[in-house]
């Protein structure tokens, strides 16, 4: 999963006030609580802002109620609650009632962006992808809930907000190869990161988990 899920809570991001302006990704820890995030990571953790920025016109798009009225504008500087704010959550995937966390024959990789690279020439602010993506994945807190594996990792420089795939992934994939029909491809950047993850690693594989 590359930058998200960005729509884990919609009225987080929508919300005006946002009472909740910053999220904390990867934040350390108390044990037993498990940590998925990978220790290797460029950044082990990292502060942005929850409301969304370069993709509101995006989620005004999906989310607003725009037919039948009332209607209810992402970010409306008049300001939103009630009515807007929990229809917002009902649309999220985090929403406070599904709660289905738990995947017994699926694992998952998350690569979220932690800086973007000062050679970025366009959308090079960071955005809210990442601290969406920590919604989601603060609800995993055992691995009985995905017994197959979940890592969550931080990939600095990004091309952009979201551009992965040029960007520094963790250091334990460094030098691992990534192309199975040529060992002088080793992993160097995030997208080759992402290919030795889903075709070579031994955990993270794309490989059927379930038994027939």
């Amino acid at each position: 999963m590359i930058s998200g899920p960005p729509l884990s809570d919609i009225d987080q991001g929508c919300m005006v006030p946002n009472s909740n302006p910053n999220v904390e990704v990867c934040p350390p820890v108390i044990p037993p609580q498990v940590n998925f995030c990978n220790q290797d990571s460029v950044m082990k953790s990292w502060t942005e802002a929850i409301k969304y920025t370069d993709a509101l016109n995006g989620v005004e798009a999906w989310a607003d109620e725009t037919n039948p009225p009332p209607q209810y504008v992402c970010q409306n500087s008049s300001g939103t609650a009630g009515a807007a704010d929990a229809a917002w959550k009902q649309m999220s995937i985090v929403d406070g009632t599904v709660g289905t966390f738990n995947y017994a024959s699926t694992n998952i990789t998350a690569w979220l962006c932690s800086s973007v690279s000062s050679s970025c020439t366009s959308d090079c602010a960071m955005n809210n992808s990442s601290p969406e993506a920590q919604l989601f994945f603060q609800n995993f807190t055992a691995t009985t809930q995905i017994p197959q594996g979940l890592t969550i990792n931080g990939v600095g420089s990004c091309n952009n907000a979201e551009e992965v795939g040029p960007g520094v992934p963790p250091s334990n994939y460094l030098g691992k190869i990534y192309n199975p029909n040529n060992p002088m491809d080793v992993v160097t950047n995030g997208w080759q990161a992402v290919e030795y993850d889903m075709v070579l690693d031994p955990l993270n594989s794309c490989v059927s988990h379930h038994v027939e």
